[in-house]
Formats: structure tokens, C-alpha cells, sequence
């Protein structure tokens, strides 16, 4: 069954967009959706110190030692999250890692981490800015 059309003259004919505005209301969309996921980024991503691995070297079957940069905001104190695995994945090895305020914004940290067993890696699981204490 299909829908009675209107009669004649009552009802003005539906109206969309035209070309010319639906592209300025996407393009107006898209910038507005830009500068917000931008502004986000920028809120969640600034103060959040990051560890990259710059070296490890396994000293033992029980020891590895790793060696690591940290960015974060200059003059905050730092926790980093270091960890050994075996060849299979396995973690052996666990530690937080304090990384001292100064006044640089990238601090390289050496660490030695004891395993309970033979490490393949070392690595750098995460970082936080270290509370402090009242």
C-alpha cells in the first residue's frame, strides 16, 4: 500500500539541503569535531610522563639490567613500571622505579631488576607522576 499523496497547493514541497549548504555544514561539522578531539588530546596527553627502553642487557639468570629515557614535566617526580619476560612471554621480574624530579623534561634512568628466572627483555610497562605526599 502506498502512502495518499497531499493535495495539491496545500503543502509546500519538502526541503533539504542544498548542495553548497551541506557541504559548509559537513566541512563546519568536521573542523568543530577536529578541534575538539584536539583539545581532548591535548588535556589527557600533557603532564603524562612516557618510558621508551633505550637499552637492556641481562647481567645473570637471576638480573637484568635496563636502561631507559622518560619524558615528563620538568620538576615532577616519576614512577615507571619495569618488568623482565623469558623467551616465552612470561613476566619474571617486576618493579616501580622512582625517576627524580629535576629540570630537564627527558631523564635517562638505569635500573638493575631481579628475576626469578632468565630474562629475555627488558622493558618499560608504563610511567605516572608520583604524588605527593602531604
Amino acid at each position: 500500500m502506498t502512502a495518499a499523496a497531499p493535495p495539491p497547493g496545500r503543502y509546500d514541497a519538502p526541503r533539504g539541503l542544498t548542495g553548497r549548504r551541506r557541504t559548509v555544514a559537513t566541512c563546519v561539522t568536521v573542523l568543530v569535531g577536529l578541534v575538539l578531539a584536539y583539545l581532548v588530546f591535548a588535556r589527557v596527553s600533557s603532564g603524562r610522563p612516557t618510558g621508551s627502553v633505550v637499552a637492556y642487557r641481562v647481567s645473570s639468570d637471576h638480573q637484568v639490567q635496563v636502561v631507559f629515557d622518560v619524558r615528563r614535566p620538568a620538576g615532577r617526580e616519576a614512577v615507571c613500571v619495569v618488568r623482565a619476560r623469558d623467551r616465552d612471554g612470561v613476566e619474571v621480574g617486576s618493579q616501580d622505579t622512582p625517576v627524580p624530579a629535576t629540570d630537564r623534561a627527558v631523564v635517562r634512568v638505569t635500573t638493575l631488576l631481579a628475576t626469578r628466572g632468565r630474562a629475555a627483555t627488558g622493558e618499560v610497562q608504563g610511567c605516572a607522576v608520583r604524588r605527593r605526599r602531604p
